[in-house]
């Protein structure tokens, strides 16, 4: 599932070019006129609104000062894009803008917008958190994946919409280990950087334990889910570093996932699917060592 973004603009040449490059950022963008903002956004109930405000329409205006408080009560966030911006403001255009989450004056690169708004969503679907880094990796740690965890599964639950959840354990921990401390802090921030290139600026990567990882992804359903799966044991089931003593050391990562479904009755099943999955991983890949020993 996509993220859903509700767009408001009557400039036609340049709503073209906003719904091209939002489509090309996975976004799924459904467009409506300033008449119809209300119905639409009840009907569909999007992730974000991006509305184009020409100071110089009223009507502009008026879709504008009813959006906020309909936003509001969903816990969506509001993108304004503004044309025709007066030298001086009045105190209640100033007073309009600051109730959105952000505002964009034309010219600007349309080309900035998926990153803008990915900024926007990240807030929707994350709670402010403690922001307590690993030392190690930099990434968010354990406390912080419990607490992002529980956020995300109440926001799917009352929004009806979707996550996914990905562990990635270490397999050859002992063989990390042994290698030593500076060599083994290098080899997990080498990790940590794959995993984080590896999905979208939207997923949140966190070191969730001494040799497992932890990736929250918004909006990504079961066949979503796969797909990530697939392309994460394709591309970085094996990272390597190399030390300028000659030695190298590899990570051997084994990826389990869940979706979550309306059926769940807390996160805590989401993540012992995940793990359960990384079990059969597990034993289907010592299985195969085995037969070719033998």
């Amino acid at each position: 599932m996509k993220p859903v973004i509700l767009l408001v603009e009557e400039d036609k040449d340049f709503r073209e070019a906003l719904v091209a490059s939002l489509k090309a950022s996975h976004y799924q963008v459904v467009c409506t006129t300033p008449e119809q903002v209300e119905e639409v956004f009840r009907k569909m109930l999007p992730d974000l609104v991006v509305l184009g405000l020409d100071f110089s329409k009223n009507e502009s205006r008026k879709s504008a000062r009813e959006l906020p408080a309909l936003a509001d009560s969903f816990s969506v966030p509001l993108l304004m894009l503004v044309q025709n911006l007066p030298e001086q403001l009045s105190s209640s255009d100033k007073a309009l803008m600051e109730k959105f989450n952000q505002v964009l004056v034309r010219p600007f690169s349309v080309a900035e917008l998926p990153g803008k708004i990915e900024e926007l969503l990240a807030r929707r679907f994350y709670s402010g958190g403690r922001k307590i880094l690993d030392p190690v990796t930099g990434l968010p740690g354990y406390e912080e994946f419990r607490e992002q965890i529980g956020y995300l599964f109440s926001f799917a639950r009352r929004y009806r919409r979707h996550f996914s959840l990905i562990m990635a354990q270490l397999e050859n921990r002992a063989e990390i280990e042994a290698a030593g401390e500076e060599k083994r802090k290098r080899l997990l921030q080498e990790v940590a950087g794959k995993l984080r290139q590896s999905v979208r600026n939207l997923d949140l990567v966190m070191r969730y334990g001494p040799a497992e990882f932890a990736i929250l992804l918004p909006m990504t359903g079961n066949s979503g889910l796969k797909t990530v799966v697939r392309r994460l044991e394709h591309s970085i089931s094996r990272i390597t570093v190399k030390f300028l003593d000659g030695k190298q050391l590899s990570a051997r990562l084994i990826f389990g996932g869940a979706a979550y479904s309306p059926q769940r009755k807390s996160p805590n099943e989401i993540f012992i699917l995940a793990q359960q999955h990384i079990h059969l991983k597990r034993q289907r890949w010592q299985q195969k060592k085995a037969a070719e020993k033998a």
